[in-house]
C-alpha cells in the first residue's frame, strides 16, 4: 500500500490544539474531543476505508500510518458516546465505519490495537478476557447514556464508597471491591468490570486530590483545589461539557473533604437511606457498613454467646431479609482477640429494604446464630416513615410519631393518609418513593396526619432535646423461619426504648394489642397481632408480631426418607396446612396440639423445605412459616435446589450452592463429614454440630472448598477424584468430586464434548455453552469464541476449530468464566514455524516440558527481581483470560507455586491481579504461605518500592507504597494469621504507623514461653485437653530430620513432649525459625511435604498460628535476623 498521510495529519492537528509535539501518555478522554471532532474523525475514517477497502482489505488498510492510533481513539469515543449497555464488542464500532469485522482476525486486531496504544504511549489495562476492548472503554470514560439515565445512582454509589474510605488507608483494590459490592444501584446492563474500573478511578482521584490539597472542610474545598491544583477537573473520565456530571464531581469533593467520623456506639447497625435517582423520584436503600475487625467479646455479646470458646474460627456473616441474602467471610485473627471481616457493604433496596434485617453467623460445622440487626426492625407498611438530612445523605430515623432535632424532615406518607392543616407547619411536596405508593413531603414545624382507620401521626421538628431514639421488642424470640409475621415470640414481649447511648429502658404504660384479621377491639394475646405504643392516640411505634404460648414448641419426628410428623405442641392453633405443592398431609388436633403428618410419593424425592400456614380461631389471617421436611436421612441439593442422588459426581466449580441437609434435631450431635483423596490414604474429618433447638442441620460444601482443593493439589492428575462421606446415625451419603464435568475430544477439525456427557445435556444448555481458544504464545491476544458445530440448526456440543486456519503454536481451548458445564480444557498444537520470542512468550514455545518449566522458573526469578519487567503484563493477561481455570492447567502457575520469591512478588506487586486469584495458590497447588522466607518478603517489598517510584514518582511513592502494602498485608494475614508478625516486621521500614507495635514485640516476645508452654492454663495444656481423645498427626515422621537439622532451631523447640505429640507441638516452631533464617527450600521439593504441613495446621489451626507468630517474634527479639543477609 502506498504512503498515506491523512491519518497522521489529523492526529497532528489534534496534538497541536493541546500544544503537544507528541502524545504524552495521557488518557484518551483528556484530549476532550467535541461532538464536531468526533463526527469529523468518523467521517475521515469512514471515507478512506470506503476508498481503500475494495483494493487492499481491512488488515492491509490498518497498516496505514496513523490508522491504529485514530482507530483506538475513535473506539474510545464511540464507547463514551454510543454505548447503551448492550454487549460491548468490536463489531458495531467497525460497522459504523463501514468495515466488515470478519476481514480482521482477533490476532490482527489485537496487534493493531496494541500498536495504537503504543503510539499514544498508553499501556493497555487488564479487564478479564476483554483486555484490549476493556482498555479502549476505560480510555473513553463513563458512557454518556449511563450518566444521563443514572447520574443519581452513580453519585450515591461513589459517595458511599468515599464514606467507607474515610478514616483509614485504602488501596485501589479496596475501592474496586466496594464499587462492585454496591453495583446493585446501577442498571443491570452496566454492571460490568469496565464500568467498575471507571467508577473506581473516579473515587481514587477524589481521594488523591483530597490528600494532595489537604482538604479539611467541605465549605472551601473547591476554592482550595482551584488554587493548589489548577485544572483538577480534567483528571476525571467525565465530559467537561456536562454540567450535571461536573456538579456531581464537585459534590463528591465536598463530601470527601467534609466527612466526619462519628463514634459508633451501636454494633453493626442498619442504616436506611433515601436516595434521589431522578428529579422527583427517590429510592429506599438499606446498608450495613462493616468494620475491618470485630472483637471476640463484642461478637459473642452480639449473638448472646456465653463462652467465647464456642465461637467458630471461621464463619460467614450474612444479612438476610426474607429470601434475600448478602454475606461476607470472617476469620479469627491469631493472638489478637478479634475477627477480620471482608469489608464489603451489605444491603438491599426497594421493598426488601423495609423488611426485618437479620444478622446470621454460620459456622462450617452446621451451627447457626441469628439476631435482629440493630435498627433493622421491619418498617410498618401503614405508618409514615421519617427521614432527616445529614451532610448530603437522607437517613431514616423513625416510624411513627415523635420529635426530631433537625429543623427539617422528609416524610414518606402512605397514599391513604390525609395531612391535617396546621398554621405552625411548612409543607413542601418533594416527590415519590419508587416501589411504594407513598408521596414524599418536606416539613418544618408541627406536622399532623391520619388515615381512614383512625391511625394518627404527629411530628415536631427543631426540638433540640430530641435524640434519635428507637424501639425494640425483647422476649423469648422463637427463631424458626417465620415468613409472616416475620417476628415470633413465646410469651408476650416487652417494649424497650433505646437512646443514643444504646441503653435499653423499658417503656412504661400499657401496650396496645390488636388481632390481625379481626376488628380493632380484639384483645387476644396469641396469634398474629399488631402491638403498638401507646395503646391509644398518636402511634409512636407499631409492629406485626406472632405471639405463641410460652410453652409452644415443635416436635420433629422423621419416619423414613419420604414422610414424617410435625407436632405443634401448645401452639393453641385451630388448624395448620402445608402449601408446598406435591406434599400429602393429614392433620389431627388434640388438647392444644396440632399433629401434622406429611409425605410425598415413594418415587419422589422429599423437598428440603415446606411452607405452612397456621390459623387461630379468632383471626382470618394465618401465620406463614417455613420448616425442614421431616424426613430421615441425609439429603443433598445442588445450587439450583435439585436433589442429588447418593454417589453423584460434581465438578469443583459446581460446589457453590450445594447444601447437605441432615434432619432430626438431637440426632445430629453424632454427625461427621470426611473428605478423602483417590487413594483413601489422605483424609480429613470434621465433626458436625447444631445448636439446641435446631430442627435440622445444613452444611455448605463451599465452606470446605479450600480443603477439597488442597487434596486435589497433592496429585497433579486432571482426572483425580475426591470422595466426601457424610455420616449421621448410621447413615452414609457419598459425593464424588472431579476437577471437571466433561472432557473434550477431537473430531477431525472440530472439538466436542465426550458422548457420556452429551447424553445428559439438554439442547438449550448446549446452545448457551461457549468454547474459547487462545494461543498461549500470544497471551495479549483476545480470546477467540469458537463457532458452534450445528446439525440442522441444532447445537451438538461441538465447535469448529479448523487448525489449518490458525496461526502456528499451542492453542488452549477452554470454557468461559460463567460456563454452566465446566469441561476440561485441552491443548491443540498447530504445526508451523513459530516466530522466535523472548521472555514468557518464548518459553511457552518450548515443546519439552522439563526445558519449558526450567525456562519459566528463570523468568519468574527475573520477575521477582524487577516488578516493572514487561513479562508481568503477560502474567496479568493470562490471569485475566484463563485465570478462572484450575491453576494446574498452566505450567506458569505451578512454577510460581514452586518459587518462594515469585509468590512473594505475586502477592505484593502493584498490578491487576485480583485477591481472589492470589488466594487460590495455597488451595489448588502444593504451596503454603508460611514457607516463604523473611528475606523473600523483604526483597518483594524493596521491589514494590522501586515499582512505586517508577509509576508515581519520588513525590508520591511512599504514600502509595504505605497504602498498598498495608492493604496487601491485611489481606494476606486475614487468610493466613501465621503471617501477621513476620510481615509486620518485614514491612517495619515502610509502615511508620506500626513501628511502635513492632518494636514492642522485642519486649514481650521472650515472656510468651510461659503462657504458651507452662502451667495448667497454658496454650499447650489447652491443646492437650482439646485433643485428648484425638489421633495426633504423624505425617512427617519419616521426613522429620529435614525439618530441624539447623542448630539455630534447637533453642526454640519444646522438648518435654511425648514423642507422638512432639511433631504437632514443634512443627510451627520449626517452620517459623526456618522462615526467619531463610531455610525453607526443602518444603518446595515434594508436594507430600506441603500436604503434611497442612494436616498439622488443620489439626489445631489456632495453635499453629499462635506458636508460629510468637516464634517469629522471639527470633526477632533474639537478633536472629541480624545473622542473615537481607537483599
Amino acid at each position: 500500500m502506498p504512503e498515506f498521510t491523512k491519518f497522521i495529519t489529523w492526529k497532528k492537528e489534534l496534538l497541536d490544539r493541546h500544544e503537544l509535539d507528541a502524545a504524552d501518555g495521557r488518557s484518551l478522554y483528556l484530549y476532550r474531543l467535541t461532538e464536531d471532532d468526533f463526527n469529523e474523525l468518523e467521517e475521515l475514517l469512514r471515507y478512506w476505508l470506503s476508498q481503500l477497502l475494495p483494493r487492499y482489505g481491512l488488515a492491509d488498510v490498518a497498516k496505514a500510518s496513523g490508522f491504529a492510533e485514530l482507530f483506538v481513539l475513535y473506539a474510545a469515543e464511540w464507547w463514551r458516546r454510543r454505548y447503551d449497555g448492550s454487549g460491548f464488542s468490536w463489531e458495531p464500532i467497525l460497522r459504523d465505519l463501514g468495515a466488515n469485522p470478519e476481514e480482521w482476525s482477533s490476532a490482527q486486531r489485537s496487534d493493531f490495537v496494541k500498536e495504537g496504544f503504543r503510539r499514544w504511549r498508553i499501556r493497555p489495562r487488564e479487564h478479564g478476557g476483554l483486555r484490549f476492548i476493556g482498555s479502549v472503554a476505560v480510555q473513553g470514560g463513563l458512557p454518556l447514556k449511563l450518566l444521563a439515565t443514572s447520574r443519581g445512582s452513580i453519585g450515591h454509589l461513589l459517595s458511599r464508597v468515599l464514606y467507607l474510605a474515610s478514616g483509614s488507608q485504602v488501596s485501589h483494590s479496596d475501592l474496586s471491591s466496594w464499587v462492585e459490592s454496591l453495583s446493585r444501584t446501577l442498571p443491570h446492563s452496566y454492571r460490568q468490570e469496565t464500568i467498575y474500573t471507571l467508577l473506581t478511578d473516579v473515587a481514587w482521584t477524589v481521594l488523591d486530590l483530597k490528600q494532595k490539597a489537604d482538604l479539611k472542610s467541605s465549605a472551601d474545598a473547591l476554592d482550595i483545589l482551584n488554587q493548589k491544583i489548577p485544572g483538577w477537573k480534567d483528571r476525571f473520565p467525565l465530559p467537561v461539557e456536562d454540567k450535571h456530571a461536573q456538579g456531581m464531581i464537585e459534590q463528591l469533593i465536598r463530601d470527601a473533604a467534609g466527612v466526619r467520623i462519628e463514634k459508633q456506639t451501636a454494633l453493626l447497625p442498619i442504616e436506611r437511606l433515601l436516595e434521589n435517582t431522578n428529579d422527583d423520584e427517590w429510592v429506599l436503600r438499606s446498608y450495613l457498613d462493616l468494620p475491618k475487625s470485630l472483637s471476640i467479646q463484642n461478637l459473642a455479646s452480639l449473638f448472646f454467646i456465653d463462652d467465647v470458646n464456642d465461637l467458630p474460627r471461621i464463619a460467614e456473616l450474612s444479612l438476610r431479609v426474607g429470601d434475600a441474602e448478602a454475606s461476607v467471610d470472617m476469620r479469627k485473627l491469631s493472638g489478637q482477640h478479634k475477627y477480620r471481616l471482608d469489608r464489603k457493604p451489605l444491603g438491599f433496596e426497594g421493598k426488601i429494604a423495609t423488611g426485618e434485617h437479620l444478622l446470621r453467623m454460620t459456622s462450617p460445622d452446621g451451627r447457626v446464630w441469628t439476631i435482629t440487626a440493630i435498627r433493622g426492625d421491619e418498617l410498618d407498611t401503614q405508618l409514615p416513615w421519617v427521614f432527616i438530612k445529614k451532610d448530603s445523605s437522607v437517613y431514616f430515623v423513625r416510624q411513627g410519631s415523635g420529635t426530631v432535632a433537625a429543623q427539617e424532615a422528609l416524610i414518606a406518607l402512605p397514599k391513604d393518609w390525609e395531612i391535617e392543616n396546621d398554621e405552625n407547619s411548612a409543607i413542601t411536596e418533594t416527590g415519590s418513593l419508587r416501589d411504594f405508593e407513598r408521596r414524599l413531603v418536606t416539613v418544618r414545624g408541627v406536622f399532623r396526619a391520619h388515615d381512614e382507620n383512625g391511625l394518627a401521626f404527629r411530628l415536631r421538628t427543631g426540638q433540640v432535646s430530641a435524640d434519635e431514639e428507637r424501639y425494640a421488642w425483647d422476649g423469648n424470640r422463637y427463631w424458626l423461619d417465620f415468613l409472616s409475621p416475620s417476628m415470633a415470640f413465646r410469651g408476650m414481649p416487652s417494649l424497650y426504648r433505646v437512646g443514643d447511648d444504646e441503653v435499653k429502658r423499658k417503656v412504661e404504660g400499657q401496650i396496645g394489642i390488636n388481632t390481625i384479621g379481626r376488628s380493632t377491639g380484639s384483645r387476644s394475646t396469641s396469634g398474629p397481632l399488631y402491638l403498638r405504643h401507646p395503646a391509644s392516640g398518636d402511634v409512636n411505634y407499631r409492629s406485626k408480631v406472632l405471639v405463641l404460648p410460652k410453652s409452644a414448641n415443635i416436635d420433629f419426628t422423621p419416619k423414613n426418607a419420604v414422610s414424617g410428623t410435625l407436632k405443634f405442641c401448645d401452639w393453641d392453633i385451630a388448624r395448620v396446612r402445608v402449601t408446598t405443592e406435591g406434599v400429602e398431609q393429614s392433620l389431627k388436633l388434640a388438647e392444644g396440639d396440632a399433629i401434622l403428618d406429611v409425605s410425598v410419593k415413594e418415587e419422589q424425592r422429599a423437598p428440603d423445605l415446606i411452607e405452612l400456614e397456621a390459623y387461630w380461631l379468632h383471626s382470618t389471617v394465618p401465620a406463614r412459616l417455613r420448616l425442614p421436611f421431616p424426613a430421615h436421612g441425609i439429603r443433598v441439593f445442588d445450587g439450583q435446589g435439585r436433589s442429588l442422588m447418593d454417589g453423584s459426581l460434581l465438578a469443583v466449580q459446581q460446589l457453590y450452592g450445594v447444601r447437605i441437609l441432615i434432619s432430626g434435631g438431637q440426632v445430629n450431635r453424632h454427625s461427621e463429614m470426611e473428605i478423602l483423596d483417590s487413594t483413601r490414604k489422605l483424609a480429613r474429618k470434621y465433626p458436625l454440630r447444631t445448636l439446641s433447638g435446631a430442627l435440622s442441620m445444613e452444611i455448605r460444601l463451599q465452606d470446605y472448598l479450600s480443603d477439597i482443593q488442597q487434596l486435589f493439589s497433592i496429585r497433579d492428575q486432571p482426572d483425580e477424584r475426591i470422595t466426601i462421606h457424610i455420616r449421621s446415625q448410621g447413615r452414609l451419603f457419598k459425593i464424588l468430586l472431579a476437577r471437571y464435568s466433561a472432557i473434550l475430544e477431537r473430531d477431525g477439525d472440530n472439538i466436542r464434548l465426550d458422548n457420556e456427557v452429551l447424553k445428559s445435556q439438554e439442547i438449550q444448555d448446549l446452545e448457551q455453552l461457549p468454547a474459547l481458544a487462545v494461543r498461549l504464545e500470544s497471551p495479549g491476544d483476545e480470546a477467540m469464541t469458537l463457532e458452534p458445530f450445528l446439525s440442522e440448526g441444532v447445537a451438538t456440543g461441538g465447535w469448529v476449530f479448523s487448525p489449518h486456519l490458525r496461526s502456528p503454536g499451542s492453542w488452549l481451548i477452554y470454557p468461559a468464566v460463567d460456563s454452566k458445564l465446566p469441561f476440561r480444557h485441552t491443548l491443540w498444537p498447530v504445526d508451523g514455524d513459530v516466530s522466535e520470542e523472548e521472555g514468557l512468550s518464548g518459553a511457552f514455545t518450548i515443546s519439552g516440558q522439563q526445558e519449558r518449566e526450567l525456562s519459566i522458573h528463570e523468568i519468574i526469578e527475573e520477575l521477582a527481581s524487577d516488578f516493572c519487567n514487561d513479562d508481568w503484563e503477560k502474567v496479568e493477561q493470562l490471569a485475566g483470560q484463563v485465570g478462572h481455570l484450575p491453576l494446574p492447567t498452566l505450567d506458569i502457575w505451578r512454577c510460581f507455586a514452586n518459587s518462594p520469591r515469585g509468590m512473594a512478588a505475586l502477592a505484593l506487586r502493584f498490578g491487576g491481579l485480583k485477591p481472589e486469584f492470589i488466594i487460590r495458590f495455597s488451595q489448588e497447588l502444593p504451596f503454603a504461605w508460611e514457607t516463604i522466607a523473611f528475606d523473600d518478603w523483604q526483597m518483594a517489598m524493596l521491589q514494590l518500592k522501586a515499582q512505586c517510584e517508577s509509576l508515581f514518582g519520588n513525590e508520591n511513592d511512599l504514600t502509595v507504597l504505605a497504602s498498598h502494602l498495608s492493604s496487601k498485608i491485611q489481606f494476606l494475614t486475614s487468610l493466613n494469621g501465621s503471617l501477621a508478625f513476620l510481615l509486620g516486621i518485614a514491612a517495619n521500614e515502610w509502615l511508620p504507623d506500626t513501628r511502635r507495635e513492632v518494636e514492642s514485640l522485642k519486649l514481650i516476645a521472650n515472656q510468651t514461653h510461659q503462657s504458651l508452654f507452662e502451667g495448667a492454663d497454658s496454650k499447650l495444656m489447652c491443646l492437650r485437653r482439646q485433643h485428648a481423645n484425638d489421633q495426633w498427626p504423624s505425617d512427617l515422621k519419616s521426613q522429620w530430620p529435614f525439618t530441624d537439622t539447623d542448630p539455630r532451631i534447637e533453642p526454640y523447640l519444646y522438648t518435654d513432649a511425648v514423642s507422638f505429640r512432639a511433631q504437632a507441638i514443634n512443627l510451627p516452631i520449626i517452620v517459623a525459625v526456618q522462615a526467619m533464617i531463610g531455610q525453607t527450600t526443602n518444603w518446595f521439593l515434594d508436594a507430600e511435604h506441603i500436604h503434611a504441613l497442612r494436616n498439622y495446621q488443620s489439626f489445631d489451626p489456632d495453635w499453629f498460628e499462635e506458636v508460629y507468630n510468637w516464634t517469629v517474634a522471639r527470633c526477632f527479639a533474639d537478633g536472629l535476623l541480624d545473622e542473615t543477609t537481607t537483599p
